[in-house]
């Protein structure tokens, strides 16, 4: 009895052991704010254009409405485009306006949903339809707050079509054992002491190809895009794996949409 008692200790501890080597070791992440292109290449009609008209919105009124104004905003806020003022576009730009219709408006204590089709036009010439659903259930929400969340569904879908826009993404760490504190500052997004930490050790071991990820990953979460893709690419070179390939492709494309976007605001 005093045996199989010994062997039940050791049996538990060794579960235990393994439990909590797993929880240190399991993969840990982070939500990065990345610069996601337009969807429509509005350079395709000119490269001058600068000015998006929200010309109008048919349709059930309940909806056509407060999708018109939330249209309207996004433009407004977009640092991209301007709204046309008073019928006058800015100096020696293009413009386009946007046709919309509602084609199905249900909005209902706790459940709403929108159908949208909007046209771009250009010179006076139809150039793109997009049809555009959305919906929301929110159990006992009123009928005010569920019109006010599909419409901004509505409205986000249509600007992602030609504003470049920012969504976040999860990053995934390496695991690097318990004794990594990089992953623990970063998980409470203190960037400068994870990078600073992983820094220190890539002194000691600069083709630790799991130490340069996680760096980048958190020069990503930073906002350095440049650092971060070269943490990636280093990371590569030293051991091939298709969650760094991912990450450099994420990170280039990001780059790209950053310095576009900047170009667009400052033309």
């Amino acid at each position: 009895m005093k045996t199989i008692r010994v062997n039940s200790f050791l049996f538990l501890f060794s579960a235990t052991a393994l439990f909590v080597s797993a929880c240190a070791t399991a993969p840990q992440g982070v939500l990065v704010d990345v610069t996601v292109p337009p969807q429509v290449n509005l350079k395709m009609l000119s490269e001058d254009i600068k000015t998006v008209n929200m010309k109008s919105v048919a349709g059930d009124a309940s909806c056509a409405a407060p999708l018109k104004s939330k249209i309207d905003e996004l433009i407004t806020n977009s640092e991209v485009f301007k709204k046309e003022i008073g019928g006058f576009e800015e100096s020696g730009s293009a413009a386009i306006d946007l046709q919309g219709k509602v084609e199905k408006c249900a909005i209902d204590m706790g459940y709403g949903a929108i159908s949208a089709s909007f046209t771009i036009v250009y010179n006076g010439q139809n150039w793109k339809t997009f049809n555009i659903t959305k919906d929301t259930n929110r159990p006992g929400a009123p009928e005010s707050e569920v019109r006010a969340v599909v419409v901004e569904k509505v409205a986000k879908s249509l600007a992602r079509m030609f504003i470049p826009t920012t969504q976040q993404e999860l990053r995934v760490f390496k695991p690097l054992g318990p004794e990594d504190t990089g992953v623990q500052a970063a998980m409470n997004s203190n960037w400068d002491l994870a990078i600073d930490t992983w820094s220190k050790k890539l002194k000691k071991t600069p083709n630790d190809h799991a130490t340069l990820y996680n760096r980048g990953v958190a020069y990503e979460a930073r906002g350095d895009l440049k650092k971060a893709v070269a943490d990636y690419q280093k990371a590569l070179a030293a051991q091939k794996d298709d969650l760094y390939v991912q990450a450099l492709s994420r990170a280039q494309n990001a780059t790209k949409a950053l310095e576009e976007k900047e170009k667009m605001k400052g033309e």
